[in-house]
């Protein structure tokens, strides 16, 4: 009798569940517009840490793969830009899935309705406050002290650093390159050497070395090369583990001391730089930083930062950067060696600007590498560093979608739902009707905002009419390299990436750097000699979705052009 009590017990919870999650769907599915745009339904809300683990879920709740493998397809045949996840546990929930460029507007503007979901960017203010984690009249704050810092001066700094570094790079690392040339197992390991050296230098006004890793300078216990390095590589292990776990996690135990020591490094520049104003001459991006601050505590002093939100924001734009900055440069290189009539036209725009072979590449002419800047566009469309943007209604409110019939529809929102901007869905926008072919994807329809969205055209970013408001790289914003802003005008938002013009400096200058020096091709494997173009750009360019979207292994052959 008792077995069956319970089980009779165990059955009435079961069942008790079951009602409760079908009322919850029930409760969600009759708000206004949702049953047009319902997509996914999963247990569990969208932002739970769950879809970091089951990554491409959509039951349990939606894997964060999901929203870069399906792309646009995501919004199946609905016609609607938007789409609907409905989690059903504890209670109900709407996470409504975004790639409609007038909604994403409304999104960035509006904060009266929408603002960042702050909990969800915790894990990245292990040193303090800083401008990615928050909103209102904090994020003015901290907008007013670091933006003067991204200068002229600066950019310029960036370009010139960018250039040394490759340069030393070349004669450090590949001074052999003259007879049979470089074989790469994964450029992303180049990638991330470069790019790290380029933000130290142009960020802090470090130059690393690329052979002297002996000296450890007195109270600390890593080289500042070390530090930098293992910051940028680890930061993962500190968002998603606590510290003690470093006991048994040895790559979180190596973060939690490279942690410890970036802080020192940065306290020690900032009592030198307080002790000797001389010192602040420097055009690094730290530098200004310092002196801005300094300059607000001279005026009146309600703005300035303290030192903890001073490395905080430093530290963040080492992490975006870098992330950012290496796996694009990863990426460019993968497609300019997939697609050899890309790469040449890039090379000859290179020579004609620069002057010849034998010509300079300086900052002055930046503007003028337009094909350069295209070719790091199309990269970031194909491939966006971030898939997913995230924002919360702080009140309950209505979003309208239009489809491509110009119809709108009003889609009703409860206060707390999360709405996620969704860069691939935007990049790849066109109905899933393609002719397959051995050169890649030729879309047989016209697509709404990108013609061959899945090929690699960047000339598409050289057309007058390109479709700005559908390109969401960053964030949205303008916040360009004024001379630059015939590529962006129109891109809409306030609150871009505030490092942008600080990538695309530095993307120009690298991207510049590897062409004119290198013929770019895939490093020849036996055990893909068979593989078709399509299997081959999959093999290449196939990436994992971490902090940013990063490539997992880029192999190439560098043959000398000079």
């Amino acid at each position: 009798m008792a077995a069956l009590d319970l089980i009779s017990i165990f059955l009435t919870v079961v069942l008790t569940i079951l009602v409760h999650l079908y009322l919850q769907y029930i409760r969600m599915i009759r708000l206004p517009g949702m049953k047009d745009v319902q997509g996914f339904v999963t247990i569990l809300r969208n932002n739970n840490p769950l879809s970091t683990v089951f990554k491409e879920s959509t039951s349990l709740v939606l894997g964060q793969h999901q929203l870069a493998l399906l792309k646009h397809n995501l919004y199946g045949d609905s016609g609607w830009n938007v789409s609907a996840n409905i989690s059903v546990w504890p209670w109900g929930r709407i996470s409504l899935i975004v790639a409609d460029p007038d909604v994403c507007k409304d999104l960035t503007t509006d904060t009266s309705r929408f603002q960042k979901p702050l909990e969800q960017y915790e894990p990245v203010t292990f040193f303090g406050p800083n401008i990615l984690a928050a909103e209102g009249l904090l994020w003015k704050r901290y907008k007013k002290i670091c933006a003067p810092a991204f200068s002229e001066r600066n950019m310029k700094m960036v370009w010139d650093e960018s250039l040394r570094t490759m340069n030393e790079f070349f004669d450090h690392i590949w001074s052999d390159d003259k007879d049979d040339g470089i074989s790469v197992d994964n450029f992303r390991q180049q990638a991330l050497q470069v790019t790290i050296r380029v933000i130290a230098s142009a960020g802090f006004g470090m130059r690393l070395s690329w052979s002297d890793h002996s000296s450890v300078p007195a109270g600390h216990r890593l080289t500042m090369e070390e530090t930098f390095e293992i910051v940028a590589r680890d930061s993962f292990y500190k968002m998603i583990f606590p510290d003690w776990l470093g006991i048994v996690i040895p790559p979180l135990k190596r973060a939690n001391l490279a942690f410890n020591e970036l802080r020192t490094y940065l306290e020690e520049i900032i009592q030198k730089r307080r002790s000797d104003r001389s010192a602040n001459d420097a055009n690094d991006l730290f530098s200004n930083l310092l002196e801005a601050n300094m300059c607000e505590v001279e005026n009146d002093g309600t703005g300035r930062l303290d030192d903890s939100e001073l490395i905080s924001n430093v530290y963040v734009f080492l992490l975006a950067g870098h992330e950012t900055s290496s796996n694009s440069f990863a990426f460019a290189m993968a497609l300019l060696a997939l697609y050899p009539d890309e790469q040449e036209k890039l090379y000859r725009d290179i020579l004609t600007v620069s002057g010849g072979t034998h010509g300079e590449m300086v900052f002055e002419n930046r503007t003028l590498y337009r094909r350069t800047l295209a070719v790091f566009y199309e990269t970031l469309r194909l491939f966006p560093p971030n898939i997913n943007i995230p924002k919360h209604a702080i009140v309950d409110t209505t979003i309208r979608a239009r489809n491509r019939d110009g119809r709108t529809l009003a889609v009703y929102l409860p206060k707390g739902s999360t709405i996620i901007m969704h860069p691939p869905g935007m990049h790849y926008d066109c109905k899933s009707s393609f002719l397959v072919t051995d050169r890649g994807l030729i879309v047989l329809n016209t697509a709404k905002y990108w013609k061959d969205p899945y090929n690699f055209v960047p000339d598409r970013f050289l057309e007058p009419d390109w479709p700005r408001h559908a390109f969401l790289p960053f964030s949205l914003g303008t916040q360009l390299i004024p001379q630059l802003q015939w590529i962006a005008d129109g891109v809409i938002g306030s609150r871009s990436c505030i490092g942008r013009r600080f990538v695309e400096t530095s993307m120009t200058a690298m991207i510049n750097a590897m062409v004119m020096r290198y013929k770019i091709t895939v490093l020849d494997e036996d055990r893909y000699k068979s593989e078709s173009f399509l299997e081959r750009r999959e093999r290449v360019t196939n990436g994992v979705y971490g902090i940013t979207h990063t490539p997992r292994r880029v192999p190439l052959k560098l043959t000398r052009r000079l």
